[in-house]
């Protein structure tokens, strides 16, 4: 080999190192632009965070993971300080945001993301991207055992309470204590549970180990998407009174963000939420929930199996 072949092959090498890594394959520009992405610290926001991470790096980014980070309040403050820059949201918690717009609007799932959309762009410049199909709002379900006697909707269940029947609810803390939880179900149907028949599920590392079905329960209150209803062979009551809010699962970010990579992001995270329908969402939590299998491995392999690039 002459002296400038070999010159000119240290030249290919060099740059492509720039260019390419063994095991992802062309690798990140130097001077690719910078993204955080933050979740709150519930399972599913995780493995939501963990997709959009995924996602943003496959289109060039260079993302700095803050998932499992707090509740709204600390996401929201977070976004609106620049600390990140992106988070997965749900349309029916922007009716925390704006309390005074008429609640039926949260409860349709076109109106509450448009309505999310517009009023958080005008008065807080957070803009909604592409939302997923999937509605994940609460929902109560029974054991089977329950389901059996005949308990197959909230207005039965009420009446079993009423009748007397033993019921053991479980739930989130946060579900059990917010307005349009627990308090919202049994005020549409009438019914009112002690203190000693509500179990807190409360778990404290949402990316660890899943807890363990509690002893002695027959209700569970908890997401539509929820992988415990499956792994504890729960049945969900139908609620003719429509009671919660809908709750879609849509990344929002900053107008400053949008003017700068606006097109670039959509291109990444809007196939993503548009594939995450509700059989979907159910089983990529159970993966997580059920099979302990990592939220950052779910999401990689879920992000193969559409071909995200």
């Amino acid at each position: 080999m002459n002296r400038i072949t070999s010159s000119v092959l240290i030249v290919f090498l060099t740059f492509s190192m720039f260019f390419w890594h063994p095991a992802t394959g062309p690798a990140q520009v130097v001077n690719s632009p910078t993204l955080t992405v933050g979740s709150k610290s519930i399972q599913e926001g995780i493995l939501l965070g963990k997709l959009m991470i995924g996602a943003l790096h496959r289109k060039g980014f260079k993302v700095i993971d803050r998932t499992n980070m707090g509740q709204t309040e600390d996401l929201r403050k977070a976004l609106k300080n620049s600390e990140i820059d992106l988070y997965p949201e749900y349309t029916g918690t922007a009716g925390l945001f704006f309390p005074k717009v008429d609640q039926l609007v949260w409860k349709d799932s076109k109106s509450g993301y448009e309505t999310a959309k517009r009023l958080d762009e005008e008065k807080n410049g957070i803009i909604w991207l592409t939302p997923a199909a999937a509605d994940n709002s609460w929902v109560i379900a029974v054991t089977r055992d329950l389901a059996n006697q005949g308990i197959t909707d909230l207005p039965k269940f009420a009446t079993f309470i009423h009748d007397g029947g033993k019921v053991i609810l479980a739930s989130l803390k946060e579900l059990i204590q917010r307005g349009d939880g627990l308090p919202a179900f049994a005020a549409a149907y009438h019914f009112k549970l002690g203190e000693n028949q509500i179990l807190a599920l409360d778990q404290p590392n949402p990316a660890g180990p899943p807890v363990a079905p509690p002893q002695d329960f027959n209700a569970l209150l908890t997401l539509g998407s929820s992988a415990q209803i499956a792994g504890w062979n729960m049945v969900v009551l139908k609620d003719p009174a429509k009671v919660p809010m809908v709750f879609r699962p849509a990344p929002i970010t900053r107008r400053d963000v949008i003017a700068k990579h606006g097109q670039k992001i959509d291109e990444a995270l809007g196939p993503v939420f548009k594939s995450l329908d509700m059989a979907t969402l159910i089983r990529l939590n159970t993966r997580v929930v059920v099979e302990k299998i990592s939220p950052d491995l779910v999401a990689e392999t879920y992000l193969d199996k559409i071909k995200v690039e």
